[in-house]
Order: structure tokens, then sequence, then C-alpha cells
């Protein structure tokens, strides 16, 4: 599993928009941990448009801290596949 954020020492994101974060989730092995705030708000209204099947776990921080909420991305669905082509063609 990959963990997002910067206490596991992958680069540091802005605040993310849902369709920059579906990005990233169509360019990233599954299943990807969110625990940063920002990524938690932008996964949100990916869920409810049913572009990513994901579930609120609590994870173990892979740092030694203690457990902390994250939620786990399991799958990329074909309605997100759909959004990434439309934003690549709007973009040409």
């Amino acid at each position: 599993m990959r963990e997002s954020g910067e206490e596991t020492g992958e680069s540091a994101f802005p605040a993310l928009m849902p369709l920059t974060l579906l990005h990233r989730i169509a360019h990233h092995p599954l299943p990807l941990v969110l625990t940063s705030d920002p990524d938690i708000q932008a996964i949100l209204p990916l869920i409810h448009a049913g572009h990513v099947k994901a579930a609120m776990q609590v994870t173990l921080d892979p740092w030694g801290g203690g457990p902390q909420p994250g939620i786990v991305v399991t799958e990329l669905t074909a309605a997100g596949r759909a959004a990434l082509e439309r934003l690549a063609r709007e973009g040409e």
C-alpha cells in the first residue's frame, strides 16, 4: 500500500482538486491510502460521483505513530476512466 502526504517521505502535494487527484490515482498502483486532509476532501466528490471505489479505514502511520483515519482507494471505475478521457479530449 502507498500512503500520501509528507509523513511518508513522498513529495508534498498542494491542496488537490478532485480531478487532479483522479489523475494521480490513475497513475499509482492500488490500493492507495490517503491520509492528508486535502486528499480526503478531494476524494469525497469522486466517491459520490462513482469515479472511484474507496472505504474509510484506520491506518497505521508507517513512521511509528499511532493509528489514523485514512481512505483506501481500491478501484478506478469505468466512470472515472471516462472522466479522464473527456478531460484529455477537452485539453487538446
